[in-house]
């Protein structure tokens, strides 16, 4: 009866020991859905680990958000900032300075060119061998330049329209030259 007693508390122990791992190993796949860094996560709690798992869903599902962010990236910087500041920093207070993080370039510099095309400008000012899209690849390389080496906090409308402007009037200038 005691053997019994022993292999059974032994088999419950290794029951939930593997319960924990295959748990373990679960919150560890949710990391590495969007988890792009090198730290150690197998001390972090489940719940920044979950918390970080819908921030990254939210950008995947928000289309501003995955224009203006790199989403796994995002994430990322969500979990580590989580883990840095532990769970008395608001959910608000991590997005509030991550704002300026893990910028899009890819993606705002396909919107500026887009966003170009669909005005209705009419290049035949610059220069009759200007076209539309030579104009508005102008723009959005212009656009790219700046945006991606630009150091400031730039997810304020006002930065994004002066230098779209500004990415307009190089353009003017550089194509009228031909």
């Amino acid at each position: 009866m005691y053997h019994v007693k022993n292999l059974m508390v032994m088999l419950i122990s290794a029951f939930i020991v593997v319960s924990a791992a295959s748990a373990l190993a679960g919150d560890m796949n949710a990391a590495s859905v969007f988890y792009e860094g090198d730290r150690d996560l197998s001390q972090t709690p489940q719940s920044y680990i979950e918390e970080s798992a819908a921030i990254y869903k939210s950008c995947e599902n928000t289309e501003k958000l995955r224009r203006n962010h790199k989403c796994k990236c995002y994430a990322t910087e969500y979990l580590n900032k989580r883990i840095e500041q532990g769970q008395s920093a608001s959910q608000e207070s991590l997005l509030i300075a991550l704002r300026d993080s893990c910028r899009n370039v890819e993606a705002t510099t396909h919107q500026q060119y887009l966003t170009c095309m669909g005005e209705s400008y009419d290049t035949s000012a610059l220069g009759k061998n200007v076209t539309k899209e030579a104009y508005c690849t102008c723009v959005a390389d212009e656009w790219k330049q700046s945006y991606s080496s630009f150091q400031g906090k730039i997810h304020s409308p006002v930065i994004q329209r002066e230098m779209s402007f500004a990415a307009i009037m190089a353009c003017k200038k550089k194509l009228s030259q031909y």
